[in-house]
């Protein structure tokens, strides 16, 4: 496992690390996000925020609130599974919201983060 980035701010401790391809957010030694491009879905608990998502049908989702937005592995799952929907996260920690642009790539139009 590689570390790519880390910053303490406000006394919490922040990282990124890499393990294959493989992207990891880590806040005081937590697992906070985990995301893979190879692979939809991660293994981890997070996955079940999709189970609402797919009660839809595909063509009824439009947009999608997510609370709490991490590293936003869910939201790019999202993205993934629904190429026309619209998500806005809100997520409290700013760093958190910096991370999911720089290292989880949540630059898309599509995305709003708040």
């Amino acid at each position: 496992m590689a570390l790519l980035w880390e910053r303490t701010s406000g006394g919490v401790h922040y990282q990124v690390r890499s393990a294959g391809r493989t992207l990891r957010l880590y806040t005081d030694g937590v697992l906070h996000t985990q995301y893979n491009p190879a692979r939809l879905l991660t293994g981890s608990v997070w996955d079940l925020l999709l189970l609402p998502a797919l009660l839809v049908p595909a063509a009824r989702l439009r947009r999608v609130l997510v609370l709490g937005v991490g590293g936003g592995a869910v939201i790019r799952q999202l993205l993934e599974l629904f190429p026309g929907v619209q998500v806005v996260g809100v997520e409290l920690n700013a760093v958190h919201l910096a991370v999911a642009r720089r290292w989880f790539g949540l630059r898309d139009a599509r995305v709003e983060l708040v």
